[in-house]
Formats: C-alpha cells, structure tokens, sequence
C-alpha cells in the first residue's frame, strides 16, 4: 500500500527531530567534558599552588583552555591565574613565576579564539604586565630605555595578537562539520530503506552533500 502523504509528512518530521536530537546529544556530550575537564585542572592547580606554584599555574592553563560559553571553572581559573599575574616581585623567583603566569593565561585565552576571543577584556592589562618584566629584564635601570623597551614589547605582543582565526572560515568550519554529521546520518539512513529509483538518487545526493561538506570543513580549518 502506497504511503500517505500525511504519513510522509510525520516520517520527515520525525527524521528531523532525530537529527535535532543527535546534535544536541554531540554538543552535550562536547560541553560536558568542557566542564569536567576545566573543573579537574581547576582542583588540581589549587591543591599544587601553595607546594608547586609552576606546576599549579600548568593545570590553570589547561583550565583556562577547556572554554566553553558560560563554563564557571573556566572563569574561575582565568581569574586565579591573572591575580598570580597581577602578584608583588621580590624576588628573581617570583618574577619567573608571575611572567610564567602572565603568559600562560594570554596562551590559554588565544589558543579558544574563534569568530571571537572570550575573557577579552584580560587580554590588555596582562599583555602590559608582560611588556613590563620583559623590559625590566632587558632594559636594566634606565628609564628611558625601560619605556622604549616596554613599548616595544607591548607591539610585539598586540602584532601576534592580529593573526587572530578568520572570523568568515571560523563559522563556515562550524556550519560544515554540523553540514557533514546530518548528511552522513541521513544518507545512511535513506541508504538502509532505500526503494525505487528515486530514493536511491536522493541517497546518492546525500552522499555528495557529506562528502561536499567534509571536504568544506577540511579546507576550513586550513584557512581558519
């Protein structure tokens, strides 16, 4: 017996909210382990910073780096590592350490950069706190040379800055590897009830379409 057109209707619908489904369970099982992982380098940088403060600041940055949107371990770590950038030098010791931290927190905010950079606003004032030891490192006593150097420093750091990710590739990366799971889903879907000379071509089409797509998000991240 011929299927309905109603029944085909409800058979769309429902592949639709299958897929709806899938990408929430992948994104779900992705933000996840955003959180778990940002909240175990968060526990372990602060059982270390009272004994190992260079290994404490190493599992700050992993915990700045697993960022994902509205991630309260995250923030909480990009807060405590900057106050141990921000920290008093009084020693050569602590002017390792604070540098240490200073540039582990900017690596760990640009390495999640996409179409835009999160924790932005920390990005200037510890740029400027690493200008700053950098230049009294190489620079000595001299004030005039202390603040060429510091400024120099300061543009080294906002050039690099510049090759941020292309905001254009960065959502097209995004939007093909969304493309390439829903077209393989549902070719293989199609392609296990296929009838009819029809169905096969819509297989085929899909099959193209995830192949288009993979080969889109491959050249993406090349360009991104």
């Amino acid at each position: 017996m011929a299927e309905t057109p109603e029944r085909k209707a409800a058979r769309r619908s429902a592949q639709w909210v299958w897929i709806a489904l899938v990408l929430f369970a992948l994104l779900a099982i992705v933000y996840t382990r955003a959180l778990l992982e940002s909240h175990s380098e968060l526990q372990g940088a602060r059982d270390l910073v009272e004994t190992d403060v260079a290994e404490a600041i190493r599992h700050y940055r992993h915990a700045v780096e697993w960022y994902a949107p509205g991630n309260p371990f995250n923030r909480r770590a990009v807060q405590e590592l900057y106050q141990l950038a921000m920290a008093e030098i009084h020693t050569d010791a602590d002017r390792h350490l604070v540098l240490l931290a200073a540039e582990s927190l900017r690596t760990g905010i640009l390495v999640t950069r996409s179409f835009y950079t999160p924790h932005r606003e920390v990005l200037e004032p510890i740029e400027a706190r690493i200008a700053q030891i950098r230049a009294e490192d190489l620079s000595g006593d001299d004030p005039e040379a202390l603040a060429a150097e510091q400024n120099r420093q300061l543009g080294l750091l906002k050039a690099s800055r510049q090759r941020a990710p292309d905001p254009f590739w960065a959502t097209v990366t995004s939007i093909a590897f969304l493309l390439w799971i829903a077209c393989t889903w549902l070719a293989v879907r199609q392609a296990s009830a296929a009838k009819g000379a029809w169905k096969r071509r819509r297989t085929a089409i899909l099959a193209v379409s995830s192949a288009a797509a993979l080969i889109l998000w491959i050249v993406g991240l090349t360009l991104v």
